[in-house]
């Protein structure tokens, strides 16, 4: 019995009548309230109206036919109301209707005069036990959406998690703080948006402003992949050397490229396959792993490069100094046309006071951060 309970009205359920006759007004009262309706009855649809002011009725009854003005302005009035929802208008009397009001202007259904009483009480029982089930039911699609959203937060949580589990660990076998792959994400979701101002927006799509953040920081993922005597080396690389931290771009597309094959939908893992594989890549075509020139690039990637050079000259390392901002984006700025995509370049530029507070918020969150000097 426990689902079907539910389909029982759980209230005494309040009634409109309007009907300027009033005998008929009081015996179709009087029925009504036989049928355990507390009903709210009315000679006049001026009334009427001044009532629905204070009180929300489950059901109308109208008369038909009657004066047009009069039975438009309220039935107007109850469906305007955002509180009456789809609860129904009934009309009783003369299945003719010549002003052409009633149907077509939002009631629900027609009770025949002579009255029958069982035949009153079904249709208005009838429709009253639709609008509970219609509420039932948009309860019950509330809690589905409510659940699914929860567990969609969850997916994008264990999402998060393993993007940053695997970011860290990448991280963790150079020579750079975790807090680099926080800062280029940001500064990649910065340049995102400022590039909306662009001539590239027909290319900032919705999956690109929502995944190119976490998809930034599995740039260096194929770092993984790289010997610790090269990825570690303190001095400069000789020839060979460069040739073997070149690899990261593709171990990071190939590593990548496993995980879609499982999930090939993940638009996420796509970008983030651009992203590690083309951050390397030149606006001029010198850069590898394939000497992708222009557009060729994808654009998750132009943005990266800028974010990742940015970041880098402004990051101290154990073989070089920071550089403040204003040297940072000259770097930059220098780069455009020959490293950078010069579009992604004007947008950096554009939006250069953010990235610079981006990056002193990172310097003051890492200072705060348990165990640090």
């Amino acid at each position: 019995m426990g689902e079907f309970e539910t389909l029982r009205m759980p209230r005494t359920a309040t009634l409109t009548w309007v009907h300027p006759d009033a005998a008929l007004r009081r015996h179709v009262e009087q029925l009504l309230v036989d049928a355990g309706y507390l009903v709210a009855a009315f000679d006049t649809v001026d009334e009427a109206l001044a009532a629905l002011a204070v009180i929300t009725p489950d059901l109308c009854l109208l008369p038909s036919p009657a004066e047009p003005g009069d039975l438009r302005a309220l039935i107007g009035r109850w469906r305007a109301e955002p509180r009456f929802g789809e609860r129904p208008i009934l009309l009783l009397g003369a299945l003719h209707d010549p002003a052409g009001v009633g149907f077509a202007d939002g009631a629900l259904d027609f009770v025949r005069r002579p009255i029958v009483p069982a035949e009153l009480r079904a249709r208005v029982d009838t429709h009253l036990r639709l609008l509970h089930m219609r509420g039932l039911l948009d309860d019950r699609a509330a809690q589905l959406e409510a659940s699914l959203r929860a567990q969609y937060l969850d997916l994008l949580d264990a999402r998060e998690a393993v993007i940053e589990a695997l970011a860290r660990l990448a991280e963790m076998r150079d020579d750079t703080t975790g807090a680099h792959i926080d800062r280029v994400a940001t500064d990649c979701i910065i340049l995102a948006r400022a590039l909306l101002d662009t001539e590239r927006a027909v290319e900032i799509t919705p999956e690109l402003l929502s995944h190119i953040g976490p998809a930034s920081k599995l740039h260096d993922i194929g770092k993984v992949g790289v010997p610790d005597a090269v990825l570690l080396k303190r001095g400069k690389l000789d020839e060979a050397e460069f040739e073997v931290i070149k690899r990261h771009t593709a171990l990071g597309g190939q590593a990548l490229r496993q995980v879609l094959a499982t999930y090939p939908h993940n638009t996420g893992l796509r970008i983030a396959i651009q992203v590690a594989e083309c951050h390397h890549e030149r606006w001029d075509g010198a850069g590898y792993p394939r000497g992708l020139r222009g557009t060729e690039i994808p654009l998750a990637a132009r943005i990266m490069a800028v974010a990742d050079v940015y970041d880098a000259v402004r990051s101290e390392r154990p073989y070089k100094p920071a550089l403040p901002h204003e040297q940072a984006c000259q770097v930059v700025r220098d780069g455009a046309g020959r490293h950078f995509d010069p579009v992604v370049v004007q947008a950096f530029l554009a939006c250069a006071e953010q990235l610079d507070q981006a990056y002193g918020e990172s310097l003051m969150a890492e200072a705060t951060q348990p165990g640090t000097p």
